[in-house]
This record gives C-alpha cells, structure tokens and sequence, in this order.
C-alpha cells in the first residue's frame, strides 16, 4: 500500500504583552509511506517551508523564512496482534538537519547532527476488522537521542516524546470526531542559551472527513498547556523576554491521499465500499457482502492482484451469525409476550 500526505501548520499572534506587531510561525511538510509487506512499512518526511522568526544567528535583512528543512525517514514494524482488539508496533527513525538554520523559534529542539529516535506504539480497535468503522485509541512513546553537545559537556540531550489519541466515527455525519493529546519532556536538557529547551504538552481537538474519493482531510487546533514558563537565557544583547516559548495555539492541517489499487477501481478504504467495483468475472460489485462473496467464490480466488484477508472474511461471517442468531432470540421474546 502506498500514501502521500500533505501536512499544514500555523499560528498568527503577537507578543506577549503587545499586540502592536504579528508573529507567524507556518511549517508545511510533505510525507510518503510504503507498506511492502502486513507488518512493515517505510515512510518518510520533509519539511518544504518554515518561518523562523527571531532565530538566534539569523540575518536580521533576510525573508523570515527557509526551504527546505529537516528530514526524517522511518520503518515500522507493527500490526503485531497481542489481544483480539490490540496491536503493537515498533519504528526507528532517522532525523537529519538539511536546513539552514536550527533551534528555530516556536519550534521543538533540533540541532544539524544525525538524529535518532525509537518509538513503541499501541492502537486499540472496536472494530478491528474495519478499523475505520469504530472507536479507536492510540498510544505512543518514543525516546530521543539528539546526538549534541549543546551543554558543552559531552553529554548528548534526550527526551521522551508520547501522544495519546482517539478518534470516533459517526455514521449519521460527515466527518469523525477526534482528540490528540501529545507532548515532549526532556531527559537530559539542551544547553541553556536553545530556545526551545522547555517541556511542552499539546491539546487537539479535530476533526476528519474524506470529501473525495482516496482523500481525506483531517482538521485541527493545537492548545498549548505547558511549555510557557521561560528559562532561556540568550546571548548578551538579545531580549526574548516578549517571545512565547511556544505558540498558545495554531491550527494544522494534514491531507492524506491513498492511490486506488490498480485492478480494482473504486475499492476505496479497507472498511468501506464508497462507489461500486466493477469485476471482469462477476460484473457489478456493489455491496461488502458481494465483495467477500466474489472474493472468496472460485473466480475470485483466481485474481491475485486483490489482496483480500481470508481472515477478515471469516470472522466477519462469524460476527454476521452471532448478529442474526441475537435477532432471533429477541424476535421470540416479542412473540412470547
């Protein structure tokens, strides 16, 4: 499987204690992820644009702004079942500063070394066949290893990262429902003069809507709880005491687009068949139960190109019976009255 994102961030506010003069702070990256087998996949990041403000070394006559910035590449290894509803995972990433300027102001600590980060993740499904259908959670916990000396004392900085978010569908809306709840916490700070050597936490709350065939669109607003307190001390001559550590808010935006599979148009999401299929054995595939049906009949076992999870269509067959045997009980309880 294949996806390419597009990610969105901004915030437009002042000072913090004017509001005669206007900070931006906009980050836009793009990403990419190939999935080459059911556990593994490889993806990647790159920051194409980002405004850096006051940045300490900057020029004070240049645009405000850079291109392109850092780099990430990362390979997980996950989809490992541990519980009927729960998966883990494992992704190692590598972060490389390509950019002209680090530290960048309202921005997390990066420095121009090779970056290394180990994150273990764990999801939740209601509904773990079709994912997409139910409430889901999700967890994560990565350990961060700058690779710096920016303390002067051989001693690289590492944090902790984590995120827990969940998202719930409503079948009656639009769009689903979700809240993202993430933060970072220093282990061993960076050295006193880097902007951003606070902890922080983040609130999400946003939304999540698929308005075109293969795209879907998710909305947010970050709310900052913790990172405002100070402890910066700057180079003699700078005063950054009108700055914010971090923004107080912004809004992101991330668009995602998932290529169709190539044999089978109009498949759409794992979960769900938004527009008919149309099979050269079988003509119109219109429903999920004909898509099983031609998927598990002798033709369809034939046509290799659709990587259907026999599984899946099983315990979807079992929950069916254990539906319509729970109809049956209850229809014989309203005749017995």
């Amino acid at each position: 499987s294949t996806e390419v994102g597009v990610y969105f961030r901004g915030y437009v506010g002042g000072y913090r204690n004017t509001t005669d003069s206007v900070l931006y702070n906009r980050t836009v990256a793009i990403s990419g992820t190939y999935g080459y087998s059911r556990n593994a996949e490889f993806s990647f990041s790159q920051v194409i644009y980002q405004d850096y403000n006051e940045t300490l070394g900057t020029d004070e006559n240049d645009d405000g702004f850079m291109i392109p910035g850092d780099i990430t590449l990362s390979m997980k290894y996950g989809n490992i079942r541990v519980a009927r509803n729960t998966f883990i995972g494992f992704m190692p990433s590598l972060t490389y500063g390509i950019s002209e300027y680090t530290d960048i102001q309202f921005e997390p600590y990066s420095n121009e070394s090779l970056e290394y980060d180990l994150t273990a993740m764990v999801s939740y499904y209601d509904k773990p066949l079709f994912p997409d259908e139910g409430l889901s959670v999700h967890g994560n916990v990565g350990f961060h290893y700058y690779n710096d000396d920016s303390r002067g004392d051989d001693k690289s900085t590492t944090s902790l990262s984590w995120l827990v978010s969940t998202l719930v569908p409503f079948k009656k809306l639009p769009f689903d429902l979700g809240l993202e709840v993430y933060g970072l916490n220093y282990l061993d700070s960076p050295g006193w003069d880097v902007l951003s050597r606070e902890d922080w936490i983040y609130v999400t709350p946003m939304i999540r809507t698929q308005a075109y065939y293969g795209v879907r669109y998710t909305f947010g607003v970050d709310v900052l709880v913790l990172g405002d307190e100070d402890t910066t001390i700057p180079p003699d001559g700078m005063d950054m005491s009108e700055y914010y550590n971090y923004p107080t808010w912004r809004f992101t935006t991330r668009i995602n687009f998932v290529p169709p599979m190539p044999s089978v148009v109009g498949l759409g999401l794992p979960s769900q068949l938004d527009r008919p299929v149309y099979t050269a054995s079988q003509g119109l595939v219109d429903t999920r139960y004909d898509m099983f049906k031609w998927a598990i009949d002798d033709e369809g076992k034939q046509v290799s190109s659709v990587d259907v999870d026999l599984e899946k269509i099983r315990q979807e067959r079992l929950n069916a019976e254990r539906e319509l045997e729970r109809l049956k009980i209850q229809l014989r309880q309203r005749q017995g009255r």
